[in-house]
């Protein structure tokens, strides 16, 4: 009829997504109504669809995560799974949290980064506002200022080697921080700064440059769940991603927060003396 019809023209046409993205490479706008992703939809499909086993709920949960983060920057983390580590629930990231991994992209854009690695998420961190991983770093007297200048310069220093980069030299036997030790005896301090960290080149979507996060980043989003876990807290909080941090063995945030004087035994249990306060 005339009258479905002219319903028909009226109603906006789907966007053809695939050819959309093919051409301009840039992540589907998420809708509306989905800006909150319940963890079934994280959850890895396996072979043939089958879902994979959850034998390791975090991998299973980040390896998902970081492709939903790297296709909507801005989207609320929300994550509910019953069935996992015994029956322990894992409900939702908190704000400070939340904002802790979001603005991690914003303070990798600000430095012109091409990814977002571990030490743009302890530069977000110590900017949450809230949160006891926040108030840990404050109360060790870091900022973001002292932050982000030592970041830049342990970064510089390496000619903006990545850690990935970096451990992959180790495994051939060639240490980064040695070479630039003996450059910097001969030429001087910040002798391989020149060449700095690659300048961003990514294309522009709706949110700005897509900026993925690093496989040390991802890492750390792991290791915050499996603190969580671990503690049986039933969130994840900006202590969780601190712990996971200082869990790992090296890389620049790592470093950096070390040299401060925090360690993973002393902060685990000052997150466990505040929470008990809290209680």
């Amino acid at each position: 009829s005339s009258a479905q019809r002219a319903t028909d023209q009226s109603e906006p046409q789907p966007l053809d997504t695939r050819r959309h993205n093919s051409q301009r490479h840039v992540p589907a706008r998420q809708p509306a109504n989905s800006r909150t992703i319940p963890l079934h939809q994280l959850r890895n499909p396996g072979q043939n669809g089958a879902r994979r086993p959850a034998e390791d709920p975090p991998a299973v949960l980040f390896h998902r995560l970081s492709r939903f983060l790297d296709a909507n920057q801005g989207v609320k983390l929300s994550l509910h799974q019953p069935d996992i580590a015994g029956g322990r629930h894992v409900r939702t990231f908190t704000r400070p949290a939340r904002q802790t991994v979001v603005g991690a992209r914003e303070a990798a854009s600000r430095l012109n980064y091409v990814t977002i690695g571990p030490e743009h998420l302890l530069l977000s961190l110590v900017q949450a506002g809230d949160g006891v991983g926040y108030r840990i770093l404050v109360g060790y007297g870091l900022t973001a200022t002292e932050l982000e200048r030592e970041i830049s310069e342990r970064t510089l220093r390496r000619a903006g080697l990545s850690e990935r980069d970096a451990e992959a030299l180790r495994t051939i036997g060639v240490d980064p921080d040695e070479i630039v030790r003996r450059v910097e005896e001969s030429f001087g301090k910040g002798a391989l700064s020149s060449a700095g960290p690659e300048r961003r080149r990514g294309l522009r979507g709706s949110r700005g440059p897509h900026i993925p996060f690093t496989r040390e980043a991802k890492q750390i989003l792991e290791g915050a769940l499996r603190e969580a876990l671990a503690l049986k807290h039933n969130y994840i909080g900006t202590e969780h991603i601190l712990l996971a941090m200082l869990s790992e063995d090296r890389g620049i945030a790592t470093d950096v927060l070390t040299e401060h004087g925090l360690s993973y035994d002393v902060v685990r249990q000052r997150v466990l003396d505040e929470l008990r306060r809290a209680s």
